[in-house]
């Protein structure tokens, strides 16, 4: 395949030497978009193998379109910073054929502070990474952002990603309150009202589904931080679109 791999980041010293070297097992073509990090991220990018670029934050959608740009081809597999692509998902990559108009995606696997995560919400999380940018871009949502066309064929490869998710519960829950705030600011963009029937049934259904349902207990004390900050994220998220409206300033 002619394939690049695109990352973007900001302050992923701790990471990004890893999630570099993981790319480098798919194509010599590594582009890190720096954000504007405070710490070493360019630096060890650079030094790790990656082609260094440094742009200012365009929202993650635009900022993942911006460095796609850069890419050497036309096979674009986006990588977050704290990801690690496998070995078994490298080889399974390069031996593709690819269609033109099909997305392809690959299970997470997710890790609490080193620990992997092997029940719970993260237990089926697939993410769409590889698409054609001569066909497909990002959407321009804030927060979730998602390969366009969707309409295209998703392909599901074997091969897995190693997320780590969460440094610290301190780090899991700031993300979170982050995401939420997102997810706020582009419902109120887009002129969505807020359901207080939802801010209060929605996260107790999260916490039940991924702690009970989804059997997140069996993962320990990981397993419950990961339900309650989950549960509180939802919580969060509605209730931060009902102060917008209260205060759109």
């Amino acid at each position: 395949m002619n394939v690049s791999v695109v990352i973007i980041a900001k302050n992923e010293a701790a990471y990004i030497e890893k999630c570099v070297q993981s790319a480098l097992l798919l194509t010599a073509d590594v582009i890190v978009a720096d954000t504007g990090s405070t710490d070493d991220t360019p630096t060890l990018a650079q030094k790790a193998g990656a082609r260094v670029i440094n742009t200012a934050w365009q929202g993650y959608s635009n900022t993942k379109n911006f460095a796609a740009g850069h890419a050497a081809g036309d096979w674009i597999f986006s990588l977050d910073a704290d990801e690690e692509i496998t070995p078994g998902l490298a080889v399974e990559i390069v031996a593709l054929a690819p269609a033109a108009h099909s997305l392809y995606r690959t299970r997470r696997v997710g890790f609490f502070s080193n620990k992997q995560i092997r029940f719970g919400a993260w237990r089926d999380d697939y993410v769409t990474r590889l698409y054609n940018r001569q066909l497909q871009k990002w959407d321009e949502s804030d927060v979730h952002e998602k390969i366009i066309p969707e309409g295209d064929t998703v392909i599901t490869l074997k091969g897995s990603l190693k997320h780590y998710t969460a440094k610290s519960l301190v780090q899991f829950t700031n993300k979170n309150m982050h995401y939420a705030h997102l997810w706020a600011l582009t419902a109120f963009k887009k002129n969505k009202k807020p359901a207080q029937v939802k801010q209060y049934i929605s996260p107790l259904f999260n916490f039940l589904s991924g702690y009970v349902l989804k059997l997140g207990f069996l993962d320990g004390v990981e397993g419950y931080w990961i339900a309650k900050v989950n549960a509180y994220y939802t919580f969060m998220k509605y209730a931060l679109l009902k102060e917008m409206y209260k205060k759109p300033s």
